[in-house]
């Protein structure tokens, strides 16, 4: 097999994780490698998940915060957390017998 011919299959089959890995929620970083030069790419890294982190825990009385906030996923990761977190103490108690109480 020539050398060209195994970088064309292998560029060919990479295609699939150039457009399937951005569609995932971990495949953000991958899409902003992609569309922007390597510093642009990690500045847009870390504030994206800032301000959409800053969305997610908006106030449920404003209507920007509500409208938008079920669609960052902070707010899945955190809701997520929360819940691994309860079952943990919740399964935890009662193994030891005792009683959780929540104030």
């Amino acid at each position: 097999m020539s050398n060209l011919a195994y970088f064309l299959s292998k560029d060919s089959v990479d295609h699939f994780n150039t457009l399937a890995k951005p569609m995932r929620v971990t495949g953000i970083a991958y899409l902003f490698a992609i569309l922007f030069q390597p510093s642009q790419a990690q500045l847009w890294c870390v504030l994206v998940p800032v301000v959409l982190t800053l969305i997610a825990n908006q106030g449920k009385d404003d209507k920007f915060g509500r409208l938008f906030s079920g669609y960052c996923y902070p707010s899945w990761a955190l809701e997520a957390f929360l819940i691994a977190n309860a079952e943990r103490l919740i399964h935890g108690s009662m193994a030891d017998n005792t009683v959780c109480h929540i104030e």
